[in-house]
């Protein structure tokens, strides 16, 4: 089974919603693939932001249980693909299988919406979006 890993910093804004609406598109597809995230700099243990979460369900996305934790040498190597939020994020990690979501979407990296209002989360999240459905053409699901 294919294992898709999204990174950002803290594992609570950007890769869980990324996490949440790859999953949500690949069962809509019937296709099975494990779909996971994780940060740089994460906590392990965090709950996902409540900005996060809220504009994941105002989208119809279901919500798995979710805890944060930070990337590691096994998970990186359990990982047929890892797509990083930005170019920065990507230099931390020493793996061939490691892409940055705006490379295949011709677009920039995906700001973190920490901080923000809900607007900016759902901002990200339209993004988002356009780079999941990327992948899943890219992979041809």
């Amino acid at each position: 089974m294919l294992k898709i890993l999204f990174v950002c910093s803290g594992n609570t804004c950007r890769s869980p919603m990324a996490e949440m609406m790859l999953k949500s598109k690949l069962k809509d597809k019937k296709i099975e693939a494990e779909v996971s995230s994780a940060g740089i700099f994460a906590n392990d243990g965090d709950a996902m932001s409540l900005f996060t979460e809220e504009a994941l369900k105002e989208k119809n996305i279901p919500i798995d249980e979710f805890k944060s934790r930070k990337i590691n040498d096994k998970i990186i190597k359990n990982c047929d693909y890892i797509f990083c939020m930005t170019k920065r994020q990507k230099e931390f990690l020493p793996a061939e299988n490691v892409y940055v979501l705006g490379e295949f979407t011709k677009e920039s990296d995906v700001s973190d919406p920490f901080g923000g209002d809900k607007e900016t989360y759902l901002a990200v999240f339209n993004q988002l979006n356009t780079m999941c459905d990327k992948i899943c053409e890219l992979l041809n699901w």
